[in-house]
């Protein structure tokens, strides 16, 4: 199997760029940074709830804890947030609703379903 082209930070910083110019911005960029700057596959990302990142005053905490389900291998991880992706995810937070705190953290912002995959709407950014 190929391997996978890693991203120069130039190029990612490019693609921040290119996200800023696009509806729902805030979300499309926690996304991504999370699965740049903390490994994450597209799968636990979409995994997310509110309460996995955040505190129940809505602050991002230090340590994302992705359980078993959600991540490669069934082994439970955790993912030390540094404080360039605390900002970002805090960002989103602050402007995100959170009804319940069992709710995803990224919820889609259209009534339609994601499409296929969420791998498949992350493609054209990569």
């Amino acid at each position: 199997m190929a391997q996978a082209k890693t991203l120069t930070p130039e190029e990612i910083e490019r693609l921040l760029l290119h996200i800023n110019t696009r509806k729902y911005a805030a979300r499309n960029r926690s996304m991504m940074v999370l699965t740049h700057w903390a490994g994450l596959r597209i799968g636990a990302v979409a995994g997310l709830r509110w309460s996995d990142v955040t505190t129940t005053e809505v602050l991002v905490k230090d340590e994302i804890r992705l359980l078993p389900d959600m991540a490669k291998g069934r082994h439970t991880r955790t993912v030390f947030v540094s404080t360039k992706l605390k900002e970002e995810l805090q960002t989103y937070a602050a402007q995100a609703t959170c009804l319940d705190r069992s709710y995803p953290f990224f919820a889609r912002q259209k009534t339609s379903s994601w499409g296929s995959t969420p791998t498949a709407w992350l493609r054209p950014l990569h």
